[in-house]
């Protein structure tokens, strides 16, 4: 596969336990629930983002005004792993009440700055949803960036006349509190729209 689906799923084999984790709801313990997607905890410190729109305005993280922001690092070239993490996190939003829905905003970071700017990045992510988020920027703010992040990119090598290159990368999608410049939740790559809708409702309930 041209996107690290192999490593991303021996690495959520890995972590089962901790996605696992059971959250009690309310003072008296009442019902729980079970997160599907990994939990971090405790919450890891998410670097700020700050790239150009297609606008020419600025994406800050920290001002992004959303309750919670799903960031995923991929890029338009991508033949698999990135269309269909798109439509997942579409049609997980389409089964949010909308009062939710509305306190949820995806975005997308590439990691092909090269052939992703800003103005290609936007144009792809609005194919799937209005409202996401399309980043991107000079190469070296970009590669910082996935730097701090702790995102590995690999290159392989074309396959066709035309000089195309494949990148293979993490798969998961980050599920960040914007306010606390925190990274909660981990949602894995394959999850069902429909468990990650519950999983964003069941966290944004305790915000």
């Amino acid at each position: 596969m041209t996107c690290t689906i192999a490593s991303t799923l021996q690495r959520w084999l890995g972590v089962v336990a901790v996605a696992l984790a059971v959250v009690a709801a309310g003072c008296g313990g009442g019902e729980q629930y079970a997160y599907a997607s990994r939990v971090i905890d405790p919450a890891e410190e998410a670097p700020d983002i700050r790239l150009a729109e297609a606008d020419g305005t600025q994406f800050v993280l920290s001002d992004s005004g959303a309750d919670l922001v799903a960031v995923y690092f991929g890029y338009t070239h991508c033949p698999d792993v990135c269309p269909t993490t798109m439509a997942d996190l579409a049609a997980a939003l389409r089964r949010m009440p909308q009062d939710e829905r509305d306190r949820v905003q995806v975005v997308m970071v590439t990691i092909d700055p090269e052939r992703d700017t800003p103005e290609v990045m936007s144009t792809y992510v609005r194919y799937f949803d209005d409202g996401f988020v399309g980043l991107g920027g000079p190469p070296a703010e970009v590669h910082a960036l996935l730097d701090a992040w702790g995102v590995a990119v690999q290159r392989e090598g074309s396959n066709n006349a035309s000089g195309d290159y494949y990148l293979s990368h993490p798969a998961d999608v980050y599920v960040v509190d914007p306010a606390a410049r925190q990274t909660v939740l981990e949602v894995p790559f394959g999850l069902p729209s429909e468990v990650i809708a519950d999983d964003l409702m069941h966290l944004l309930e305790g915000m």
